[in-house]
């Protein structure tokens, strides 16, 4: 039989608790309110997702708030790109319709 999920013996008040403390990471890096809380929120979900790989290596917070930043930071990694990706086809587009002016 499986192992129950951790999270399932986590008081909810616990899981809000680890959310306030990756949104306060997060605005401790110098994010904007919005951006830490889209952070934390995918870190959080990160931590349910994953939670049953926790080992008792370490405590159960320790290894949800490890988890919880990294995924965070990939979270605002992959936003960073998604924005770089816009910019420059926002770029490309202005660049092709001069062109097309000139025709």
């Amino acid at each position: 039989m499986e192992d129950p999920n951790p999270l399932e013996r986590i008081p909810e008040s616990d899981l809000l608790a680890l959310l306030k403390t990756l949104e306060k990471y997060f605005r401790s890096m110098g994010l904007r309110e919005s951006e830490a809380e889209d952070a934390a929120h995918a870190g959080l979900l990160r931590c349910v997702e994953r939670s049953r790989e926790w080992k008792g290596h370490s405590s159960l917070k320790t290894f949800l708030v490890t988890v919880g930043k990294f995924a965070g930071i990939d979270y605002l990694r992959k936003e960073a790109r998604q924005e770089k990706i816009k910019l420059r086809l926002s770029m490309i587009l202005r660049r092709w319709r001069g062109l097309r002016r000139t025709l």
